[in-house]
């Protein structure tokens, strides 16, 4: 008596013998199901063996789970940045007073016109801020930085017309400062020992002496009607002035 096994890599109506299905269904897991026809006995070799797909389904998800791990590790996390745009020109704005906190990435922007602008006061806490101070400030006196953690680049390349003091401070880490020209600079640093202060500037310090405190200044520190008298102070981050 021939039997007909149905399967999607064999013909539909192949016959073969009872033996060869019945073998055929041990050796690769699959369930065979009988059934009684009027003109003949027939198998119906069914495909969907619950330990095969189990071991299949294991295969197959565990190699899409380690590919969808893969690729997470390798798109880039997008850093979000707040930013604090003040370009452009400012006719009225006499104060800036921002306070970032609860911001991680903090970018200000002055860099616009600023013909009243006499205080600039920035509270940050942690991650990076990136300060643009390149704008016209021809009454600006007073400009105040306060973070905790955050590392910090301020860029001070401004048009200043007015003397003006500039407070900087931070904990852990570095503080950059770029600094502008022609104007007296004055800069005075406090660190802990052992923290260096890079110097790439024209600056000259002043004596040989300071473990935790630095004095640096260029040769228009006592001569220009405009200098700028700059406070740094760090506990464990680096200070850089170019």
């Amino acid at each position: 008596m021939n039997y007909t096994m149905f399967a999607r890599d064999r013909p539909t109506g192949t016959k073969i013998p009872k033996s060869v299905v019945e073998g055929f269904s041990q050796s690769h897991g699959f369930l065979g199901i009988w059934y009684k026809t009027d003109s003949y006995m027939g198998v119906l070799l069914v495909r969907y063996i619950l330990f095969s797909l189990l071991f299949v389904g294991t295969l197959v998800g565990g190699e899409a789970d380690r590919s969808i791990r893969a690729f997470e590790e390798k798109v880039p996390q997008k850093r979000k940045i707040d930013t604090y745009d003040f370009s452009g020109d400012y006719p009225e704005l006499s104060t800036v007073e921002i306070d970032a906190r609860r911001k991680k990435n903090v970018e200000v922007l002055l860099n616009g016109e600023y013909p009243v602008l006499e205080e600039v006061v920035y509270e940050g806490s942690y991650g990076k801020l990136v300060g643009d101070l390149t704008g016209y400030f021809p009454r600006l006196s007073s400009v105040s930085i306060a973070c905790g953690s955050a590392k910090m680049e301020i860029d001070l390349r401004g048009v200043f017309e007015k003397s003006c003091e500039i407070y900087i401070r931070g904990l852990k880490e570095e503080v950059v400062l770029s600094l502008p020209e022609g104007v007296g600079l004055v800069v005075h640093t406090h660190n802990t020992p052992g923290i260096p202060v890079v110097n790439r500037s024209d600056l000259k310090k002043k004596g040989w002496f300071g473990f935790t405190k630095k004095t640096f200044q260029n040769p228009l520190a006592k001569e220009a009607p405009v200098v700028l008298t700059i406070y740094i102070e760090t506990t464990n981050g680096a200070i850089t002035l170019q």
